[in-house]
């Protein structure tokens, strides 16, 4: 029994080890993303804890508290695939610079799919910048149709964008 216990404590601690070493990663690649442009470091971290806040208001399940965990801080992980010239530009984009930026969430959601483990953060990284109203993409989704976790997501991700400087306008 002493001994099972022994392999049982020892696999616990290998497994928060393992936690933590998975979310230290994705921290890593979150600032990765982020630094891609001076106006966007600290964003995903700055996203991902005001979305827990709000969260944590709204008495979101420890489940789903972690599956928004990930996905916020994974949640521009599509702008990789995002040129770096439209995302630090100074002045408003154009129709089409606009059409790639609005394709990071489907670019985002293509890059974790393979992950398994990962296919609840799909509906929050892909549906980040719907609104409740319909104007929002890449689907028109309105109001229910739109995932909890996602929803709260895009009232983080708004905040920090409207209270953080941007190469066209202080924060």
């Amino acid at each position: 029994v002493a001994d099972q216990l022994a392999l049982a404590l020892s696999n616990v601690r290998r497994l928060r080890a393992l936690d933590r070493f998975n979310w230290g990663a994705l921290t890593a690649l979150a600032r990765t993303i982020d630094a891609n442009s001076p106006w966007t470091a600290g964003h995903s971290e700055r996203v991902c804890e005001l979305a827990l806040r709000i969260a944590e208001k709204l008495q979101l399940g420890e489940t789903d508290m972690e599956i928004l965990r990930r996905g916020a801080l994974l949640h521009d992980i599509g702008k990789i695939g995002v040129p770096v010239e439209i995302l630090n530009k100074p002045g408003p984009l154009s129709e089409e610079e606009m059409a790639a930026v609005r394709e990071h969430t489907v670019i985002g959601a293509r890059i974790l799919e393979p992950i398994a483990e990962y296919a609840e953060l799909l509906p929050i990284v892909l549906h980040h910048h719907e609104r409740v109203d319909g104007r929002g993409y890449p689907g028109g989704l309105r109001a229910d149709a739109i995932d909890l976790k996602a929803r709260i997501l895009a009232v983080a991700d708004t905040f920090d964008a409207l209270t953080s400087d941007r190469p066209y306008r202080r924060g």
